[in-house]
């Protein structure tokens, strides 16, 4: 574990929360829905950079699965963003190098994981 990436995700994960909290345009609900569907999005990044069908294939299933879960999360309950934000942790973990072929930067998965944890801890505190 690296120190830099651990400060770059709490320095991250502070500036969405407070972006989030600072903006008028959209409910703090939504936003954080938009984070969700972003955050997978950049997976999808990674696979269209990597070249391979079938990797491109399965971030795209996944950012149909983390888009679900935003989508029921701003419409139903809160909970469904917590499972999201918080289970892309998951997903984040699984792109190591000898499950999905190392396509994504090696820095970014820690990195990513960090976020992931903290906003969900963030969700859980001030909404559940």
């Amino acid at each position: 574990m690296s120190l830099k990436v651990v400060v770059a995700a709490v320095v991250t994960a502070w500036g969405i929360v407070w972006f989030g909290r600072s903006q008028r345009l959209l409910s703090e609900r939504l936003y954080l829905s938009i984070v969700l569907f972003v955050i997978a999005l950049l997976y999808v990044a990674f696979g269209l950079h990597d070249g391979d069908p079938k990797h491109l294939r399965e971030e795209l299933i996944g950012l149909a699965i983390y888009g679900l879960l935003a989508a029921i999360g701003y419409r139903r309950s809160i909970w469904w963003l917590v499972v999201g934000i918080g289970g892309h942790a998951l997903w984040d973990w699984a792109h190591k190098p000898d499950m999905l072929e190392g396509y994504t930067p090696t820095w970014y998965r820690e990195y990513c994981i960090w976020v992931d944890l903290l906003l969900a801890g963030y969700v859980v505190r001030e909404y559940v």
